[in-house]
């Protein structure tokens, strides 16, 4: 007889991972050291998060609404609802940015389990001089969630591809049409770059005998030259966390989208400016340094989005940004008060067009 429901993953405890995984994260990321003499934050992350068969997001995150998941998001929780009012918003974009006559790519970009372009795809099932008009895509990195949302999608016309999106150029062919990422850029690895003496560095991870160590060095890309010549260089004394990916994905997307609008959601803190983006973290706020790593391992890493970094870089490379406010804001007009009332701590949504 069942005595009650078990409670929730306590996301600041993460998941108890098995101790093979735990070592041989470990082990992995110490060899990838001493192969190199040192790796970045971002080559750290995507060990601690992609790795193929022991990466929190590859083998362990599970997402849904209930006690056996890490956590649920927006699009999960108030589904089918919250994805119907999205779908009106991009059939809105659509009448007004003179995109009304065109064939259309719609393109999800690292949607988790497919909950919400499901919804979304439904919902513009109903207005068929649209439907008609458009090349469905989803493009989802990790195996397993891929392979559900081929289950979900497929059947509504939605090509799945399990590839990063920010591969989407070697998918998506050039054109017009609508891009959206919730909650993706988030899930990006980050490199760390700090200006000391007007000398711009970037920290590394390193050895010092069995311990991890955090070292300065030079930079580790010719593009972490390039986004803070597009954005501004940082202060003397300042440091900031860099989602490089975020502004391969816009490049990209500058060059394959002839017309369209990109929708980016995602966390971001209030206080948040230029470059004020500080690390990754996880559980309750706790950052990723060397003597947080090893309780890393299992858990939830994420940063903060810098969205003045994206809309400046967004502006360099062609779009205009044409909205930007909450999330509750963003889809108000279409959700029901008391599914506004739910919708928690605010996201940002920030919405880029090319003319």
């Amino acid at each position: 007889m069942r005595t009650g429901s078990p409670p929730r993953i306590d996301p600041a405890r993460g998941l108890q991972v098995p101790e093979d995984s735990r070592q041989f994260l470990l082990a992995k990321i110490s060899s990838e050291i001493r192969r190199k003499g040192r790796i970045t934050y971002r080559e750290l992350l995507e060990i601690l998060l992609y790795e193929p068969t022991h990466g929190f997001y590859t083998r362990y995150l599970q997402i849904g609404d209930g006690p056996e998941f890490h956590f649920s998001t927006r699009p999960i929780e108030l589904s089918p609802f919250y994805g119907r009012a999205f779908a009106k918003r991009i059939k809105e974009l659509i009448g007004s940015t003179g995109l009304g006559s065109q064939n259309l790519n719609l393109v999800a970009l690292g949607d988790g389990d497919g909950t919400l372009f499901g919804d979304v795809a439904r919902e513009l099932k109903k207005h068929r001089e649209i439907e008609r008009r458009l090349k469905k895509t989803s493009i989802e990195l990790v195996p397993r969630f891929a392979a559900g949302q081929a289950r979900r999608l497929e059947p509504l016309g939605v090509r799945v591809i399990n590839d990063s999106a920010v591969n989407l150029d070697r998918h998506i062919d050039p054109g017009s049409g609508i891009f959206f990422a919730h909650e993706f850029l988030d899930q990006l690895p980050i490199n760390r770059v700090l200006n000391t003496g007007n000398i711009i560095l970037e920290r590394y991870i390193t050895l010092r005998g069995s311990r991890f160590v955090e070292v300065n060095g030079p930079l580790s890309s010719p593009e972490l030259e390039e986004y803070f010549q597009i954005t501004r260089p940082l202060r003397s004394g300042q440091s900031c966390a860099v989602i490089i990916d975020a502004m391969r994905l816009i490049k990209k997307l500058s060059a394959i989208i002839k017309q369209g609008i990109i929708i980016i959601i995602d966390y971001n803190v209030e206080r948040g400016g230029l470059h004020d983006i500080a690390h990754s973290r996880f559980g309750r706020g706790v950052p990723l340094q060397p003597e947080t790593l090893t309780n890393a391992i299992g858990k939830d890493i994420t940063t903060d989005v810098d969205f003045e970094a994206l809309k400046l870089i967004a502006g360099h490379f062609g779009f205009e940004t044409i909205f930007e406010a909450s999330d509750g804001d963003f889809l108000k007009a279409h959700l029901l008060s008391i599914l506004h009332d739910r919708l928690g701590p605010p996201m940002k949504v920030l919405v880029l067009e090319k003319r």
